[in-house]
């Protein structure tokens, strides 16, 4: 997708905060993005950007990083923050920063960008055909919505069932996607080729194995359908900003957990029209497609689905009791009238045995967490009476639990997910 002329850039020194200032230029209807502190200063002459802003370096030790004295030089107003603590008080400094200093027009809405992002897929796509991994999340719904919006009966989803779908979840894609969409469906049964994949795989490869084997049931699908030129990916901007981390030393990049890509070895043009939005504004540019708000407000789920929060051996038996505990997560979480203030609430499997009595010897562990973004997260004060009915109900229904805890672990330092 085109970059938008009227462009904030923010320099990021690895706050927990940069994120979070990136939203907030975007509420004031200014388009940002976010560039590590030591890009190269043509490639910030290449992005023409109308002001730039500093993000917090409070964190660090005094004098460890600085930005290059070039991008004073550039001719463009900068802002230097101390902190981000106004962000969450409120204030005038951004607004004021933003329109009476830098003279932003308030022009990115999701509306505007629906607009150009259909014209810009016609134009790309012309006759050609385009399949897309629909998973069941809020990114690849809105994706293929897009998409069908703007090219029509030329776009071909595939579902695959790798068997670590939560409870319902194919039965759902399919009910949803027969009542709302016009394009062709194919929803393939790969369980037991995925399972065999994570045969023994220890912690930290299943996403790659799972990558991997995604890729090969997608393209052999896609080389069924035929005649396909483009493949679209529900890629969004958390997924593919580059963090920055310093230890004291020195800097180093951590990247986003890996996405699947078939289009690479399939020859195919990859389209990730939503590539530049945060999950608010995807929300906001589906709610615009006409997605219903069960859809758009559905708590992220990863890639390689429950494999991912099975921790240890991942077996069909495992499976089957994360599934049925996470189902009751979510059921009480609703019930109680909490799953849309949270970011996401889950089960994770711990490794087995790591409890055992009287024949139950797996252990659930809640994970709930509050976030803007997914780029900070904090655990959620669950009141002690849901998470009482979530464990008595755990312990009564799923036969192997003979224990339930709650994760209490912010990010950073942690993550949201186990693995």
């Amino acid at each position: 997708m085109t970059l938008p002329q009227d462009l904030c850039l923010i320099l990021d020194f690895g706050s927990p905060y940069t994120q979070m200032i990136a939203r907030h230029i975007r509420d004031c209807k200014v388009y940002s993005e976010i560039r590590p502190f030591d890009v190269d200063i043509e490639r910030i002459r290449s992005h023409s950007p109308q002001a730039i802003v500093l993000g917090d370096s409070s964190l660090l030790p005094s004098g460890a990083l600085s930005v290059a004295p070039e991008v004073y030089q550039l001719g463009v107003p900068v802002l230097e923050m101390s902190d981000g603590d106004w962000l969450q008080q409120g204030g005038d400094i951004l607004p004021d920063f933003l329109f009476r200093v830098a003279g932003f027009p308030p022009n990115w809405t999701m509306s505007a960008f629906l607009d150009s992002a259909v014209r810009q897929i016609r134009s790309e796509v012309a006759d050609g055909r385009v399949v897309l991994g629909l998973s069941g999340g809020v990114d690849s719904w809105v994706t293929a919505a897009l998409m069908e919006r703007a090219v029509h009966d030329q776009l071909f989803c595939i579902s695959i069932d790798n068997g670590f779908l939560r409870r319902g979840e194919r039965a759902g894609v399919e009910s949803v996607f027969s009542d709302m969409f016009h394009a062709e469906l194919r929803v393939i049964d790969a369980a037991e080729r995925f399972l065999a994949a994570v045969a023994g795989a220890g912690r930290g490869k299943k996403r790659k194995r799972i990558q991997n084997e995604f890729i090969a049931v997608f393209e052999e699908e896609a080389t069924r359908i035929g005649r396909v030129g483009f493949l679209a990916r529900g890629i969004i901007y958390s997924d593919v900003i580059d963090s920055i981390v310093y230890d004291g030393t020195w800097v180093t990049i951590a990247k986003p957990y890996d996405v699947a890509d078939p289009g690479r070895s399939l020859g195919l043009r990859v389209l990730e029209p939503l590539r530049r939005l945060f999950k608010n504004e995807v929300r906001e540019l589906g709610g615009l497609l006409g997605l219903p708000a069960e859809i758009l407000r559905r708590h992220p789920f990863p890639f390689p689905g429950l494999a991912v929060r099975c921790v240890g051996e991942v077996t069909p038996a495992r499976l089957a009791t994360l599934r049925e505990a996470d189902a009751i997560i979510e059921e009480e979480i609703r019930s109680a009238g909490l799953y849309e203030s949270l970011w996401q609430s889950f089960g994770v499997l711990l490794r087995e045995d790591s409890y055992s009595r009287g024949g139950r010897h797996e252990a659930v562990c809640l994970r709930a967490v509050e976030s803007e973004d997914g780029g900070t997260a904090d655990w959620a004060p669950i009141p002690h009476e849901v998470l009482r009915t979530i464990s008595l109900r755990i312990m009564d229904e799923v036969p192997n639990v003979g224990r339930v805890v709650y994760d209490i672990t912010p990010k950073p330092p942690g993550r949201v997910e186990w693995e």
